[in-house]
């Protein structure tokens, strides 16, 4: 390539209106045609024009939207089921506790499946780490941010680290449902088996 179509982005920025510095609020040259708007619109914001931050803000908005709705299902299913169960009440606490545990797992693969495709199909990101974007480090890092126990040694790069964090927040919002339902249903069937 010839030295007169090298890339050079602080001349784009300029040749757009832009100042390196000034953002949108430097725009003071006028161009004609939508065609050069466009152009300058996408010399700015480069890969948001380019959707991914509507592909990572779909992403969120699915993941939160699924993952709430399994832990709601779930739940739901729990308070149908416990009443009916003939089991010892005392035993039906158990019962909580392992389908809490099974919506906790789920929604932690929910999110694993969801870093793989963004790292590994979309590539919205990497993996950093031993293994790299393996399935199985997909899984022990959706695991140690849903619980809130922190990044180890696997740490994400890109867009993908606003999904991290959003899992992070739901699996600590998920967490207390699970504790306080959980409070809920001991209270209850705790003082039936002191009555019976």
């Amino acid at each position: 390539m010839g030295e007169a179509h090298r890339v050079r982005p602080d001349a784009d920025y300029a040749r757009a209106g832009f100042s390196s510095t000034a953002g949108l609020g430097g725009f003071g040259r006028k161009r004609e045609g939508a065609p050069w708007r466009a152009w300058a619109i996408a010399v700015r914001f480069g890969p948001v024009a380019g959707g991914v931050a509507l592909a990572t803000a779909f992403t969120a908005i699915a993941l939160l939207a699924l993952s709430t709705l399994v832990h709601y299902e779930v739940l739901r299913g729990l308070s149908a089921a416990l009443p009916v169960l003939r089991i010892p009440t005392r035993s039906k606490l158990l019962v909580v506790l392992f389908a809490a545990f099974f919506a906790h797992a789920l929604e932690i693969a929910l999110y694993a499946a969801a870093y793989y495709g963004l790292v590994e199909v979309a590539h919205l990101g990497t993996l950093k780490g031993e293994g790299g974007a393996s399935l199985l480090n997909c899984v022990y890092l959706s695991a140690e941010t849903y619980t809130s126990l922190g990044f180890g040694d696997v740490v994400p790069t890109g867009p993908v680290r606003l999904i991290v964090g959003l899992e992070a927040l739901n699996g600590l919002l998920l967490i207390g449902w699970s504790a306080s339902y959980t409070y809920i249903a001991m209270e209850r069937f705790w003082t039936e088996h002191r009555t019976e």
